[in-house]
C-alpha cells in the first residue's frame, strides 16, 4: 500500500476549465443528445439540470456524486480568446468545468469530465483541448482513449526535457492540477534511463490521487513496488508551457 504522509491543510484553487472543446457548426448539440450519446455509450444515465428555465446552452450534467458545468456556447469574446491561444480554426467554443467546491477531485470525478469532453467532441466533429496536460484530442483520438475505466496515463502525462547546459534531464508531470495538486518534478543526470523516471513518477502521482491530499515540502512517499522512499524537497512555479505550473520536486534513491 502506498502511504503519504501529509502536512498542513488543503489550499483552495482558482477554478479553470478542465476541458475546451472548438468546433465550427452554427449550433451546438442539444443537452438532450449529450445525455443520449453518454447513455448508450458507458450505460449509465447521466442527468440534465438547467440553472434558469431559459437556458438551454448553459447546465449541469451528473450522476449521482459527479457533476460538471457546461457551456456548450461560449461568448464570441471567450471563443476568439481561445481561437487566439489555440490556433485553432474552430469558431466555437464548450466549456466544461469541475463543480465548484473546495475539495480535491477523485478519479471518479474526473473520468466524468472527459467522458463528456470526448461525448461533445465527437457530437460536433470538433478539438477537444485538455488544459491540464496540453493535448489535443479529435474524434479519431478517443478510439485509442474509450474511457471505460480510470487509467492515470489517460489524465495525467509525464514529460521529459533535456537540459544539456545543465547536465540533467527535468521529468515532471502534467494533469495533477485537474485533480486539485501541484505537479511533481525530479531530475536526473544526462546519459541515465528516462524509464525507471518515468515509472516512478506515475507511482507517485497515482499515489497522490488516490490518498487524496496535496503534498508539502518534507512530506514522504513509499513506494513499495521498488522499497524506496521519495521525500518532497521544495516548491517552485514555471511558466515553460506559457502558463503557470505549480510543482514539488521529489528525490528518492
Amino acid at each position: 500500500m502506498r502511504k503519504i504522509k501529509r502536512k498542513g491543510s488543503a489550499q483552495r484553487r482558482k477554478l479553470f476549465p478542465a476541458f475546451v472543446i472548438g468546433y465550427s457548426n452554427s449550433e451546438p448539440p442539444p443537452a438532450g443528445f449529450l445525455a443520449a450519446w453518454f447513455t448508450q455509450t458507458f450505460e449509465e444515465q447521466l442527468d440534465i439540470s438547467f440553472p434558469t428555465a431559459n437556458g438551454t446552452t448553459t447546465f449541469d450534467a451528473f450522476i449521482h456524486h459527479r457533476n460538471a458545468k457546461i457551456d456548450t456556447q461560449c461568448s464570441a469574446d471567450i471563443a476568439s480568446t481561445w481561437h487566439e491561444r489555440l490556433e485553432w480554426i474552430h469558431t466555437s467554443v464548450a466549456e466544461i468545468y469541475p463543480p465548484k467546491t473546495s475539495k480535491l477531485h477523485g478519479q471518479d470525478q474526473i473520468l466524468h469530465l472527459a467522458r463528456l469532453a470526448r461525448g461533445l467532441t465527437e457530437l460536433t466533429d470538433g478539438t477537444a483541448y485538455d488544459l491540464g496536460t496540453g493535448t489535443y484530442v479529435n474524434p479519431s483520438d478517443w478510439m485509442t482513449q474509450p474511457l471505460n475505466g480510470f487509467h492515470l496515463l489517460d489524465h495525467v502525462r509525464i514529460e521529459q526535457v533535456d537540459r544539456p547546459d545543465e547536465g540533467r534531464v527535468w521529468f515532471h508531470t502534467r494533469g495533477l492540477g485537474k485533480f486539485g495538486f501541484e505537479e511533481i518534478e525530479t531530475y536526473k543526470s544526462v546519459g541515465l534511463s528516462a524509464q525507471p523516471a518515468i515509472e516512478t513518477l506515475e507511482i507517485i502521482a497515482e499515489a497522490i490521487i488516490l490518498q487524496g491530499d496535496p503534498l508539502r515540502t518534507g512530506d514522504s512517499i513509499e513506494i513499495p513496488i521498488t522499497g524506496q522512499t521519495a521525500e518532497i524537497i521544495r516548491y517552485r512555479t514555471d511558466p515553460t508551457y506559457g502558463v503557470q505550473l505549480n510543482l514539488r520536486e521529489v528525490v528518492w534513491s
